[in-house]
């Protein structure tokens, strides 16, 4: 039986944005369910965006397993953070099962898209320092005082380019929203990387050395700590090429 994926998109965007390649998975032959993080196009920040966000996940993965369904967690940018959240918080209630008697109704595999893996007791914030981190002194997002939002400001020069054609990026642009400033405040409660190798989970992390966020050194950094960890199958960080002829 074919998993069914599970898509979690980064900061400012939709499940619109994964329209495409969920078309793809559905052409394989693959089951879809793309979740809509609530931290994203809120008119008011809660205080708790990262905890509403990993719930919104986890309730995700708690209805397709509940249907007898293994699932893909596909993470991308603060995809990440709640994705991951959300599936070590599952699997905390799953007893450690070797990969051949791993019953149906779980997650087989975690595949990350140049995402965020914070340690256990860190935020966004505080991983993303000026050291680790040069662009963010100098990144064109906008803090509204009143409802502690964000906008990003300039999405063409720092989302899209140099992969996505003028149309596409243009199309994204037109649909991405504000975000709650607490989904990048709040601390990780999971160890997600201990969680992985306790459960046999197997983890693929596919790098991107253009993005314009997540700079490539800490893309490395997290694929050494789940090396470190002991998780299963990230011996590679994947460097893709992309075909722009389709």
């Amino acid at each position: 039986m074919r998993p069914t994926i599970i898509l979690v998109h980064g900061a400012y965007h939709s499940p619109s944005h994964f329209d495409k390649l969920a078309s793809c998975l559905h052409r394989a032959g693959y089951e879809v369910e793309a979740v809509d993080l609530p931290s994203v196009g809120i008119e008011q920040d809660p205080g708790d965006a990262l905890r509403r966000d990993t719930k919104a996940v986890l309730l995700a993965i708690e209805k397709l397993t509940n249907e007898g369904k293994n699932v893909v967690v596909f993470m991308h940018s603060y995809g990440g953070v709640c994705g991951s959240e959300a599936s070590a918080s599952f699997l905390s209630h799953q007893p450690p099962t070797s990969p051949p008697d791993r019953p149906h109704g779980t997650i087989t595999r975690l595949i990350y898209l140049n995402a965020e893996i914070l340690p256990q007791g860190q935020s966004w914030m505080e991983t993303h320092t000026l050291a680790q981190d040069p662009l963010l002194a100098n990144l064109p997002i906008n803090l509204n005082q009143e409802t502690n939002t964000l906008t990003f400001l300039e999405p063409l020069k720092y989302f899209y380019t140099p992969t996505a054609s003028p149309l596409e990026a243009e199309i994204a642009t037109s649909t991405l929203q504000p975000m709650a400033l607490s989904a990048f405040t709040q601390k990780a409660e999971r160890d997600a990387y201990t969680t992985w190798a306790a459960h046999r989970v197997p983890v693929s992390y596919v790098g991107c050395k253009q993005d314009a966020l997540l700079p490539w050194g800490m893309q490395q950094e997290y694929v050494a700590r789940l090396r470190d960890s002991g998780a299963e199958e990230v011996a590679q960080l994947i460097e893709v090429a992309i075909d722009k002829s389709e």
